[in-house]
């Protein structure tokens, strides 16, 4: 064995045939030749005051076959160590666009830094009737309430306080957009049902007169950026108007009812959303220009469904809501950073809704609408004349009860999941479908063993399910894989009737389906094109309807196979038999009076007011005027306990 000193020089030897060889592509071997034929380490040449250290493998072969290499070679001091893995040029054509490619993805996928500061500011608070869209000008921010069936826009300072109805002349105005200068609301003013097309007003903000724009009828409508044109929509079209309402014409058809146009603050670009009845589904379309074809936008979120933007006063931001779990949440979507734009970023989360978000003038603060759903189910005590709570302490959305009488189901709020409990104070709940789950509209089968019911998927689509009633199993979808509403047994507890979500645009195309469980096959009804909400009679010989065009009753005799239209003029919802099957009870809304409760004889035909809703403040959220019987054969119905509130939170 050789001493410590020997030991370490042929270790650096070794490691120097390793590195040349490396440096040459050859093995240590073929390395230690070429340093024993020249008598000289290959890669420390003596040169004047140091060692030459060669930058190419060209140049170290050059200089071993005896050619000059010293263009090529420069001078280090003899004290500096051998140089390890030299810097090889090739990497900035190879490494440089591979490093240039990761970071621009990871600026694509990162989401935008938009974060909202501290806690918000309440603006103004109302107990469920808050409407949007949101609305400001520099000094407040507007809404719409709705009591008793009828409409009020309000008003709140944008630093909060009390809140102030305006007095407008029109009986129910429902505002689109504000004017850049603050003195005036482009809106409809509501002539029946508000989910069809309304004519077109100018309404000034001081309570004068309205004008109304020429013959037009629209869903929602937004003034052009100059303010010499209107952009509207009317069933599943786009127009562009004059700004009196004038000289009409089509831009683009699109799957749905257009509403909610908002212009970039430099007015390049034209976003809107578009609700697609035939899916449920809610999505946001934008267009360069007037003159081109809209296309969807969805921010990185898929098919999330998506509404209801605003653009902040700078144009680099884009904040709208896309519901999550069953919640509408407010999102931020920055426009551009360096050329790349980024994924929405979720604002907001939690057990509310965070709706029509809203960057206020100010430049530095987001408004925004937020609702903690509740609601208690009540029954109309007729000798009495008033509503009195059915269940105390319970927060339910709708409710069914079991064939024999002894317990019931309800949608639990606010995460409206499925849950049973037993009668008659719906004590000891437990859960059947648990969580976030966003379901409505049990149905107890007859012979007491499944529930149906409507849950909406995470696109925004409603289907329909079952769930065994002692929670022995999951949820089960059944039917089309399209959108479906509304499901109803047959006496026999075989078949499924269903129909489609309502919706403003439903037209004729929508059609009542019976699904037989067993085979899993649907059929369409016979007759029972462009109805909707069907409700089997309890003795199998009927099934009741809406008209999809009018929201008229229609009755289908299964054995005569004839529709017939008992009650003609007046628009009705939430059918329910009588235990017989001999009278159907129904929510009435006749035009231009109250909300009332309606039964029908289908013996003599005749159809009377059962009651109304005087002095219970009913729900605005969707299903929320919903209409039921009680085991005793009592109309049942919510009354609202939801909080609403226009908050306002700063941003960066």
């Amino acid at each position: 064995m050789g001493t410590d000193g020997d030991q370490a020089n042929d270790r650096e030897r070794l490691q120097s045939w390793r590195e040349i060889g490396a440096f040459l592509g050859c093995d240590p071997r073929s390395a230690q030749r070429y340093e024993l034929s020249r008598g000289l380490p290959v890669h420390r040449i003596p040169g004047g005051s140091g060692t030459r250290v060669f930058a190419h493998k060209h140049e170290l072969q050059a200089w071993m076959d005896g050619e000059s290499a010293s263009s090529s070679t420069r001078e280090e001091p003899a004290a500096t160590p051998s140089r390890k893995g030299e810097f090889d040029r090739r990497w900035l054509y190879v490494g440089a666009p591979i490093t240039f490619l990761f970071v621009a993805g990871w600026l694509a996928l990162w989401p935008a830094g938009i974060v909202l500061d501290g806690s918000p500011v309440r603006l103004s608070t109302a107990f469920g009737s808050i409407n949007p869209p949101l609305l400001a000008d520099e000094n407040n921010v507007y809404y719409q309430e709705s009591k008793g069936g009828r409409f009020r826009i309000v008003s709140a300072s944008v630093s909060g306080g009390a809140a102030n109805t305006l007095a407008l002349p029109l009986t129910n105005p429902d505002p689109g957009v504000i004017s850049r200068d603050g003195v005036a609301f482009l809106l409809r003013g509501i002539e029946g049902d508000g989910n069809s097309d309304q004519p077109l007003y100018r309404q000034p903000v001081n309570g004068d007169p309205a004008i109304r724009l020429g013959e037009t009828l629209a869903y929602d409508s937004s003034w052009t950026p100059d303010g010499q044109g209107i952009v509207f929509s009317r069933q599943r079209s786009i127009f562009l108007a004059n700004a009196k309402g004038g000289d009409v014409r089509r831009l683009a058809d699109v799957p749905g009812r257009a509403y909610w146009f908002r212009w970039s603050p430099d007015g390049a670009t034209l976003r809107f959303s578009v609700y697609d009845s035939g899916l449920s589904t809610y999505s946001i379309w934008e267009t360069p220009s007037l003159n081109s074809k809209p296309s969807r936008v969805s921010f990185g979120l898929g098919d999330a469904p998506q509404c209801c933007g605003n653009w902040s006063a700078d144009g680099r931001v884009y904040f709208f809501q896309s519901m999550v779990g069953g919640f509408w949440h407010v999102f931020g979507f920055q426009q551009q950073v360096f050329l790349f734009g980024r994924r929405a970023r979720q604002l907001t989360s939690g057990t509310f809704h965070f709706r029509s978000p809203l960057p206020l003038p100010d430049g530095s603060r987001l408004a925004m609408l937020t609702t903690a759903q509740r609601a208690e189910v009540s029954r109309y005590d007729s000798g009495a004349d008033r509503w009195v709570p059915l269940f105390e302490g319970v927060s339910a959305a709708t409710v069914a009860f079991s064939p024999d009488g002894k317990s019931a189901v309800f949608t639990r709020l606010p995460d409206r999941s499925l849950w049973r409990c037993w009668l008659p104070n719906c004590s000891q709940p437990v859960p059947l479908v648990p969580g976030k789950s966003n379901i409505t509209m049990p149905r107890w089968s007859p012979d007491g063993t499944s529930i149906a019911f409507m849950i909406r998927q995470p696109d925004g689509r409603w289907r329909i399910a079952i769930v065994p009633a002692n929670g022995s199993g999951p949820a089960r979808l059944v039917g089309n894989p399209g959108a479906e509403a509304d499901p109803t047994w047959s006496p026999d507890s075989r078949e499924l009737a269903f129909g489609s979500a309502p919706s403003p645009d439903s037209g004729f195309h929508q059609e009542v389906y019976s699904l037989n469980l067993a085979s899993g096959r649907a059929a369409p009804v016979s007759g029972s094109r462009g109805l909707r909400s069907p409700a089997w009679a309890p003795d199998g010989r009927h099934l009741a309807a809406i008209r999809s065009m009018t929201g008229e009753l229609a009755i289908y005799d299964f054995a005569s196979g004839v529709w017939t239209n008992p009650a003609p003029g007046i628009r009705v919802g939430y059918l329910n038999w009588s235990a017989s099957g001999g009278s159907l009870y129904f929510l009435a809304m006749p035009p231009g009076v109250p909300q009332k409760i309606m039964r029908l004889e289908l013996g003599s035909g005749d159809a009377f007011q059962v009651g109304g809703f005087e002095g219970l403040n009913r729900p605005s959220f969707a299903f929320g005027d919903w209409l039921g019987l009680g085991p005793d054969g009592s109309p049942l119905s919510l009354r609202d306990l939801s909080m609403e509130e226009v908050i306002a939170w700063s941003y960066r």
